[in-house]
Parts: structure tokens; sequence; C-alpha cells
């Protein structure tokens, strides 16, 4: 069982999780259950109830209460039992928060705040993949500009900048020239799309949100470890939100456009990492300075062990 960095990590959509009702989800090499009571409170932990190891996702919800399937026993969101005589507590209970249709769980203590967006957006539908690679794999992606021309045709204009925000989020910015020969880039430059001004923030190593400047718009690129070789990878896009009712409407059908292309473009990192395996120790000093710096933060966050 392997550490995970002290984080906010996407559980499910917000869609799964109806008022009085519970979902069985596999993240962090383990079974969880995540609930909503009546009242609209969610709370996750671990699946296994504590009396006798009965499976609590085949139970159900009532009120404000998670119950065992096999002794009704009731558990509140805090993970005490509701029962007179018996003292007894849910394993791992989670702190949970609903963010642009997503329910995410804090894991570890002295966080800050779930990452948000300063102003209010667009949202598209969320994307959500299950993804065969170590969640590392693909933080770190966001900080290799070498793979940007071989496999997305982004031909880097400068030196990429990198810099440290926070004990908890590290940022990079690259400035390209769009020259890739495919259908998508081609309607860039048709549209006068010559380059891309990207900034990233990646916080906790997992969490990843992506500004681009030439479209004003940002992309919430978001990862639960799933196991140490896979991850679900929830994908969002964002744009300013407009005034009026027929603005509201356009801007609806460009963001939705947008989160195509984007999921598109991440798709071709989704095949180029395939399979692969989180090895750090094989940077090189002269070329891979982005990634050494993303790595050297990443090593010194803060650890839990989930027993």
């Amino acid at each position: 069982m392997q550490d995970y960095s002290n984080s906010w990590y996407p559980l499910c959509l917000s869609s799964e999780l109806k008022v009085m009702s519970l979902k069985k989800v596999h993240a962090f090499e383990r079974d969880w259950v995540v609930f909503r009571t009546q009242s609209g409170m969610i709370s996750a932990c671990q699946n296994i109830c504590p009396h006798i190891g009965a499976d609590l996702s085949n139970g159900h919800v009532e009120s404000e209460f998670l119950v065992c399937p096999l002794h009704h026993w009731k558990f509140g969101t805090n993970g005490q039992l509701n029962m007179d005589g018996h003292k007894c507590q849910l394993k791992q209970v989670l702190t949970c928060e609903e963010y642009l249709g997503i329910i995410f769980v804090k894991l570890g203590e002295n966080l800050p705040a779930l990452p948000k967006l300063d102003y209010q957006k667009v949202s598209s539908k969320v994307f959500v993949y299950n993804y065969p690679a170590p969640y590392q794999m693909v933080g770190i992606n966001g900080f290799d500009t070498q793979h940007l021309l071989p496999i997305h045709g982004r031909k880097l204009i400068e030196e990429p900048k990198v810099s440290v925000k926070s004990a908890q989020t590290l940022s990079i910015r690259y400035k390209a020239k769009v020259i890739g020969k495919g259908i998508r880039d081609r309607l860039f430059r048709l549209f006068g799309l010559l380059e891309v001004d990207v900034d990233i923030d990646c916080s906790g190593g997992n969490f990843l949100i992506f500004h681009h400047h030439k479209v004003k718009a940002s992309t919430y690129f978001t990862l639960m470890p799933i196991d140490e070789k896979s991850a679900r990878i929830f994908v969002v896009t964002n744009r300013e939100k407009p005034k009026g009712f027929m603005s509201s409407i356009k801007h609806r059908i460009l963001v939705e456009i947008q989160q195509l292309l984007i999921v598109n473009f991440i798709k071709e990192d989704f095949e180029a990492l395939w399979n692969s395996e989180f090895r750090p120790e094989n940077l090189l000093h002269s070329q891979d300075e982005s990634m050494k710096i993303w790595v050297e933060h990443y090593q010194k966050l803060t650890r839990t062990s989930i027993l």
C-alpha cells in the first residue's frame, strides 16, 4: 500500500449521487462508500462495517444516516454510530466537497481550501476516464515541455518558466506555435490561433488547472489514484460567464466545443502514456529541468498512508 500526497481528490460525479443514495467507489487501492443524506450532506468512508465486516455499499441511506445491510446499525456523516449503548466508529471518514459537478475528498490535515476559480464561469460537462498509468505520470506530464512538439505539434517560442506558488502548488508557463498538421490545428490556424499561451498550476501533485490566455478559458484536470498502476481523470473546461441570455447560450455551446477539443488534445497524451511507469530517477540533467523541479516539489509534499 503506497502513501499518497495530501491533497483534494475527485471521487465521483455529483450526478451519480442523488439525495439519500450511496455509491461504491474503488480508489486509493481499496473500496469506499460515498453517500448523500436527506439534507444533502455528503460523506465518504471505507466500505467495511467495523462491527463484523459487512459491505456497507450493500446498505442504504435513511434520513441522515448510512445503514449497514446486516444489523441495520446507523452511522452519521462523521462516522459515528447512532445507537444507545454501543460505541463504534467507521474507518477512514473523508471530508467531502462538491464543485463543478464533481465530489472531491480531502486526504490529510492542514490542507488549503479546494482549488477553485476566482471568478464566475460557464462550465462544460465533466469528462471522466479511467486510465492505466500512475497518477504521478499524468501530473508530471503537465511539466514535460519536450513532448509538446512530437505529440501535440507545439513548438516552444521561449523557455518555459517554472515557479513555486506555495508549499502545495507549483506553476509553469509556456508559449508555443501551433504547427501540427491535424484537422484540429488546421482549424486553429484558420481562426487565427497561431500560438498558445498556457500556464499550469499543479496542486498536491494531482490537481492541475490550465489557464489558456489566448482564448480566456481554464481547464480543470484532476486525478484520483485507483491503484499503483491506474488513475481516474476528471476534466472540466470553463469560460468567463457572459451577460445576457443569448450570450449565455452562445458561450454554453462554445465551452462544450472547447471541451471536445481539449479532450482530443489530451487523448494524444493518453495514447503515449498508456501502461507507463513512474521513474523520475531517470530524468536527464540537461533536458528535463522542468520535470525535475516538479519531482522535487512533489517529493516534498506531506503524505498519508491509507491503512
